[in-house]
């Protein structure tokens, strides 16, 4: 895999509109893959996977309802 024989692995990826059915669990070595699929409601496409070095210490915000818009930058 590309990411795996980097020198200088990025400590955060973030992937939108993955597609992915939920059967599907997608592996990177060295990082914690944290997704975020469409609901089935929604029909199909989009999704987010946010994938996390294992290195890196960090915590996961749930903010409900699930169906609020948000946007946050640094």
């Amino acid at each position: 895999m590309y990411i795996s024989e980097l020198s200088n692995q990025p400590d955060v990826i973030c992937i939108r509109e993955t597609h992915l059915s939920p059967k599907y669990q997608p592996a990177i070595p060295n990082y914690t893959i944290i997704r975020k699929d469409r609901p089935p409601h929604l029909g199909k496409g989009g999704g987010l996977a946010i994938c996390v070095r294992h290195s890196v210490v960090y915590s996961e915000i749930d903010i409900s309802p699930s169906d609020i818009r948000l946007e946050i930058s640094g």
